[in-house]
């Protein structure tokens, strides 16, 4: 058995420690010591971390690592009823300033056209999207004719394969 010392800094501040068998989890320990604090704790709307870093309830103590005679700490979550410290200020705006907007749309212009493409290295070909095909005999009045994938831009062997040519050496 291993003991660990619980400690919630809520108001009001409690420690209790507690016996833990190898293969307990932490839920378990959180739903037993749950109760022995004041105001009692709601298990489901707490937090256990060690050094600063969660605890993931579900696993087994002796697979988490954690030394005996350690201190977890117990932080309540924010529930859904509890998330007015969130909301903006009484007349607050939540758009961003025209300054931002103008310095972001200023870094995307600069950028060049291939940055732009997801997932495509320096001169490598995205090979087009498949397409499904419609049945025969079905089309509707607001489809419009598919036209085929523009083609992709093919890189320049020469710019691959061949060094730079030598300038001339100085002559005397």
């Amino acid at each position: 058995m291993t003991s660990v010392t619980f400690w919630f800094f809520g108001p009001p501040e409690e420690k209790h420690v507690h016996k833990l068998h190898s293969m307990q989890t932490v839920a378990d320990a959180l739903q037993a010591i749950s109760t022995k604090f004041k105001p009692a704790l709601i298990p489901h709307q707490c937090e256990v971390k060690f050094k600063k870093q969660p605890v993931d309830l579900n696993t087994p103590f002796r697979l988490l690592n954690i030394p005996a005679g350690s201190k977890l700490e117990i932080i309540k979550r924010d529930t859904p009823g509890n998330y007015a410290k969130y909301l903006p200020a009484a007349g607050a705006t939540a758009r961003p300033s025209r300054a931002a907007t103008a310095e972001s749309a200023f870094v995307t212009s600069q950028l060049p056209a291939s940055a732009t493409t997801v997932g495509a290295g320096a001169g490598a070909t995205v090979p087009p999207a498949p397409q499904a095909a419609a049945p025969a005999g079905s089309s509707s009045p607001n489809s419009q004719p598919q036209q085929p994938a523009p083609e992709t831009q093919q890189p320049r062997a020469e710019a691959i394969a061949a060094p730079p040519a030598a300038a001339e050496p100085p002559q005397p």
